[in-house]
């Protein structure tokens, strides 16, 4: 491969969360703890796009920035049309400072105080989180699970639905890695919006989906909708979170205009912009060969889960670097999987951490080296057996 994915970086003492952090958020952790929760990768951001960073610290000056470039909005555009069929346009883009701050907005300005938000569960928690703590109501719809698979409650999905103003849709959806298929998204958006229901489709994790899959966009299905937002970022896709950058397509362009006039989602860095417009511009090689890779550790996480850990589930993972396990088969509460596993030197994160829905589950982070990987499974198996 071009690209090594097995160099080891050392990122301790770096006020990295992954490591650094680890420990303030969970006691149980062993002193020698392999992470492999928080969603980002332990590989090196393509170096073009370090580079592209570089060339405006060498500026010297890091002053206020104004005004995107043409290049820039046309590098998203480009990358949205080539890779996820959207039909983007340019006063639909809104910069967020992280997706979580327009989630928040989305709550703020589409709702108010004691509406109804509905999420899927098992669910990334700051769905809940962006609703609960502005004083909305949060619904779940249970995602039904069976066999390393999930599918969803229609029946269920349409009653909540019609209590609701906004739906908070994942898709890919974190965690249990389901792509969601064309006919699935065209039947959520149609009962959305016949509702008159706004959805926020997050769509962070939309570029990192297995070899063999192809990912549809609900902005490719309904792509004039008013009441449909996407939520998009470079930063799971190219290890840039740190960068707190992502792209917010408003459908609805007076919307769009008063969210930039407003810079509610907070806006952008030029550091943050050359990173996404690089990234978007010059990396999807980088990209092709990382997906190859995280092919590769996944299907290793079945196989040595198959050969050493049997009562243990592999979900079907479609799409992110997450593999979600069923571990339910072991008998122990959340508790006590996150004491025993983190005592033996992983950090995971369990079921109880995803709202709802998912006790005895684990989630696992599995885009970092092949060795490590190795040892944190070793480890997994020896603390569960």
């Amino acid at each position: 491969m071009k690209y090594n994915f097995d160099e080891i970086i050392n990122r301790v003492g770096t006020q990295c969360a992954k490591y650094d952090g680890a420990k303030t958020i969970n006691p149980y952790l062993s002193d020698d703890f392999i992470p492999m929760w928080v969603a980002d990768m332990d590989f090196a951001t393509p170096d073009v796009v370090l580079q592209s960073m570089k060339a405006i610290i060498d500026q010297r000056i890091l002053g206020y920035s104004f005004g995107l470039s043409q290049d820039y909005y046309d590098a998203v555009i480009n990358w949205m049309s080539s890779h996820h069929d959207m039909d983007v346009k340019k006063e639909e883009i809104v910069t967020s400072c992280g997706v979580v701050m327009a989630m928040k907005q989305a709550v703020l300005h589409l709702t108010k105080a004691g509406d109804n938000v509905l999420i899927q569960t098992p669910s990334y928690r700051p769905f809940y989180n962006s609703a609960k703590d502005n004083q909305r109501n949060v619904l779940f719809n249970r995602l039904i699970y069976k066999d390393g698979q999930y599918q969803i409650d229609w029946q269920d999905f349409e009653e909540k639905v019609k209590q609701c103003k906004l739906f908070f849709l994942c898709s890919p959806h974190n965690p249990t890695g389901r792509v969601w298929t064309k006919e699935e998204l065209q039947k959520m958006g149609e009962i959305c919006f016949a509702n008159g229901v706004y959805v926020f489709c997050d769509e962070i994790h939309h570029d990192i989906i297995r070899c063999n899959q192809k990912i549809i966009s609900m902005k490719s299905l309904f792509a004039q909708q008013p009441l449909l937002i996407t939520a998009t970022s470079p930063s799971k896709t190219f290890n840039l979170a740190g960068n707190n950058h992502s792209n917010i397509i408003v459908n609805d362009l007076e919307i769009a205009q008063k969210w930039r006039d407003s810079r509610c989602c907070g806006g952008y860095t030029l550091i943050s912009a050359q990173a996404c417009q690089t990234a978007y511009e010059k990396c999807d090689d980088w990209l092709q060969q990382l997906k190859v890779y995280l092919d590769e550790n996944i299907n290793f996480v079945k196989e040595y889960f198959q050969k050493h850990l049997e009562k243990a589930v592999v979900c079907d993972c479609q799409a992110t670097y997450l593999v979600w396990v069923d571990l339910s088969a072991y008998n122990k509460s959340d508790l006590e999987l996150r004491k025993s596993i983190s005592s033996g030197g992983v950090y995971l994160e369990y079921g109880d951490e995803f709202v709802d829905n998912a006790e005895g589950f684990a989630r696992i982070n599995v885009a970092c080296p092949k060795s490590v990987l190795q040892r944190a499974l070793e480890r997994i198996v020896k603390s569960l057996n």
